[in-house]
């Protein structure tokens, strides 16, 4: 072993808020510097009064409140390392940071600094040794100012060792290419895509809702049973599940007063609504019959689940009919003719869920704003019918399985051969569209668009 004794060479070990404290003030003077660390991860609603102060301080101006706890650091080396071109700053960070609307409001500023992205590992779970402790989604982004290639590093699989892959230029979304940014959009970009938008909230606190053993009892009631209606979230249409609630929209002043199981449940909802702060609440409890956000739609419609598993290859969306109430965890769409459908079903609708979407932990979550309405589909009349046709054959090809829910259908190790062939057959006419060669890769899809 090396003779370490006596010791004349230390650390400087400072125990400080990290946000807060002046770096600058606190090393010898030098024009290289390495920062690095895994700071913590706090969402907006993770975050204590004490950590926005610090996120706040760190960004100055720039501060917005969207992004992650974990991006002061990025702030706070941005500004330390200002003038010292030879230096390089990196962290572990939630994948957060590279989705949706945080990718600008994090990278822009620091690409605009002349900073640029040396390496990235593309979203990994970080494990701990430590007992009891839950596996974290991350990435590993570094940074500096050199001109040379930069690396990419994926896996495959969960279980398999990030490779790296050389690029030119890597941007906020962790791809090889320019630096752009999807902007949420209130209407859809795309050619000949409908407006998307999330069902409805009850704001009841649980009681519009039936459990099964008062559905059961309930139901027999001759009154009450006119009210009740099935009700879906987006796990609910993913795997063919649903509760029960009282939708009571359009019950008559008499069925109320005649009905003590309505009414209660009604005034309850009141007494719950006048009892909170907001204002928009307080005035829905003039309305206990109806939802508080109410967004039913008026005929039958296109369901979009908000989160669906990592594992699928393809969106899993369904239509539904008008009787079936949803709640905000479905977004839907009307879809007369079946384009809708399709293009929700295809790859590239996919690629583009990955690139720009945000994620539950590992898992993608849908937005109308940021991932539908900003998806570029292009001029289709060309392709519009066959398109259609596409969809058609996938609906035909689930209906061929019975009573399969979409979860079932949509396993990949588990897709039956006649439904993977009709999304490939769509697959090659949406990449005809786009300009890419027949059986695109994803990473291929994401560059495309």
């Amino acid at each position: 072993a090396p003779n370490r004794l006596p010791i004349k060479q230390t650390a400087k070990i400072i125990h400080s808020d990290a946000l807060k404290f002046d770096w600058s003030g606190t090393f010898d003077s030098g024009e290289i510097f390495f920062v690095i660390g895994n700071p913590p991860f706090h969402g907006t609603k993770e975050r204590s009064e004490e950590d926005s102060a610090g996120l706040k301080l760190a960004w100055g101006d720039n501060y917005t409140g969207n992004l992650d706890y974990v991006t002061g650091w990025h702030a706070k080396a941005v500004g330390f390392l200002a003038g010292k071109t030879n230096s390089r700053f990196a962290f572990v960070t939630t994948n957060s940071v590279t989705q949706g609307r945080a990718v600008r409001e994090l990278f822009e500023p620091i690409f605009e600094a002349g900073w640029r992205i040396r390496f990235a590992y593309r979203s990994l779970i970080w494990t701990s040794e430590a007992s009891g402790q839950a596996g974290v989604h991350v990435v590993i982004v570094g940074f500096d100012k050199e001109l040379s290639k930069a690396q990419i590093f994926v896996s495959s699989t969960k279980k398999q060792k990030p490779i790296p892959i050389q690029a030119n230029r890597i941007n906020g979304y962790l791809l090889d290419y320019k630096d752009v940014y999807a902007e949420s959009r209130t209407a859809p970009l795309g050619v000949g895509m409908n407006l998307v938008t999330t069902g409805s909230s009850p704001l009841d606190w649980g009681q519009f809702g039936l459990d099964q053993e008062t559905y059961e009892r309930v139901s027999q009631d001759p009154i009450v049973s006119k009210y009740i209606r099935k009700f879906m979230q987006g796990r609910d249409l993913i795997h063919d599940t649903y509760t029960w609630i009282l939708w009571l929209k359009e019950i008559t002043e008499s069925d109320l007063r005649a009905s003590s199981f309505i009414r209660e449940r009604v005034e309850k909802i009141r007494e719950l609504r006048k009892s909170v702060s907001r204002p928009q609440t307080i005035e829905a409890g003039n309305s206990p019959t109806l939802f508080g956000e109410d967004r039913q739609p008026t005929s039958d419609f296109l369901a979009f689940p908000q989160t669906f598993s990592e594992n699928r290859e393809f969106l899993t969306v369904a239509r539904l009919p008008k009787e079936i109430i949803i709640g905000q965890k479905i977004y839907y769409a009307d879809d007369p003719d079946g384009f809708q459908f399709s293009v929700a079903s295809s790859s590239m609708m996919m690629a583009w869920q990955l690139t720009v979407g945000g994620k539950l932990k590992s898992d993608p979550s849908f937005s109308n704003t940021l991932v539908w309405n900003t998806f570029p589909l292009p001029d289709n009349d060309h392709l519009r019918l066959e398109i259609i046709q596409h969809g058609k054959d996938i609906i035909l090809a689930r209906e061929a399985e019975g009573d399969k829910n979409l979860a079932s259908l949509y396993n990949p190790l588990l897709m039956p051969k006649s439904l993977r062939k009709a999304h490939n057959n769509l697959d090659k006419c949406l990449d005809e569209l786009f300009g890419l060669s027949n059986e695109a890769p994803l990473w291929d899809r994401q560059i495309c668009l």
